[in-house]
């Protein structure tokens, strides 16, 4: 029985080493800029509308990865949200929550092979665009 307790205990710190090894190289705040296209766009492109997609992707945000699992957006041009984050292989995914409760789909992002950059990419259905997230470091 002694023996099976000192098994788990040893597996148990085991998990925790790779989990804070896996958490370590991705934690810290990374730099973020968005990319917009919307050459297939549905609706007209006036000039104010032209004017608002340019200033999105020149606005300034960051993401901060928490060692703890949570995260934070925050920056000009982008809703301000925080919650937790989870790996799998090079996918970071990212759950927004708002007083502990989940809101909305989780975003998933790809870690690049250097792990330099976490990037995502979406098309907006409804208006035809096609809009990348990236962070950097």
């Amino acid at each position: 029985m002694k023996q099976f307790l000192k098994i788990g205990v040893a597996l148990s710190a085991l998990a925790i080493l790779a989990a804070s090894a896996l958490a370590g190289p991705i934690t810290g705040t990374w730099r973020g800029r968005l990319k917009i296209d919307a050459s297939r766009a549905r609706v007209a492109q006036t000039a104010d509308l032209k004017h608002r997609m340019n200033k999105a992707q020149q606005a300034p945000f960051s993401l901060t990865l928490n060692p703890n699992h949570t995260f934070s957006i925050a920056g000009t041009g982008v809703p301000s949200r925080s919650g937790t984050w989870t790996t799998t292989g090079n996918s970071l995914t990212l759950q927004g929550s708002v007083n502990g409760k989940n809101i909305g789909a989780p975003e998933v992002y790809n870690l690049s092979k250097d792990g330099k950059t976490l990037s995502m990419s979406q098309r907006v259905p409804s208006h035809n665009i096609a809009v990348t997230v990236v962070f950097s470091r």
